[in-house]
């Protein structure tokens, strides 16, 4: 093999992972505080039940943090919120310079700040339309030999999520056959 086409081979196998060097810029960065000084950068994911779920990229696993342990969070990222008299808000937020036990939800009718114990769900909303849907397809057969028995399964599923409703739709199917039943 020449000199030039391994240098084309070596360009073509090489060249897409360029592709992915930008995209660690592009990950979100929250900033999380605990009341012990631990620092964590990285994406806040949800609020659900009391626990705050977080993914750094130094973690296999997301973090699962208690809320009541928490000192400081901000995210850019546009989140909805869920609130004990059923409010519902949405945008960014970061902890209420003023007061430490409130957040300040920086959303599109201005700043709203909220008591930390008066949050009940947090959950991260992606801002494009493309980003915004969900779909899935699943696909099964199973063969029983002693009875010849086939069975097919189809599902599916489509989904989309905004900052002022969600809307999903799903099917399933099974189609069986046997011999001599």
């Amino acid at each position: 093999m020449s000199f030039w086409t391994r240098l084309r081979v070596q360009i073509v196998l090489r060249a897409p992972m360029l592709l992915l060097i930008p995209a660690a810029g592009w990950a979100a960065q929250d900033t999380v505080i605990t009341k012990s000084g631990d620092h964590l950068v990285g994406e806040i994911k949800s609020l659900k039940r009391g626990w705050l779920v977080f993914e750094a990229d130094y973690g296999d696993n997301d973090f699962i943090i208690d809320w009541d342990k928490l000192h400081y969070l901000g995210s850019k990222s546009f989140f909805k919120f869920g609130t004990t008299d059923r409010r519902t808000l949405t945008g960014s937020f970061r902890t209420d310079p003023a007061d430490s036990s409130r957040l300040l939800i920086e959303g599109a009718d201005g700043p709203v700040s909220v008591s930390q114990e008066d949050l009940v769900t947090m959950e991260s909303i992606k801002t494009t339309f493309w980003d915004q849907l969900s779909a899935s397809f699943d696909f099964g057969y199973s063969l029983t030999k002693a009875n010849n028995l086939k069975q097919t399964s189809v599902g599916g599923m489509f989904g989309y999520k905004s900052d002022k409703s969600t809307a999903t739709i799903s099917l399933q199917g099974v189609n069986s056959s046997q011999d001599n039943a």
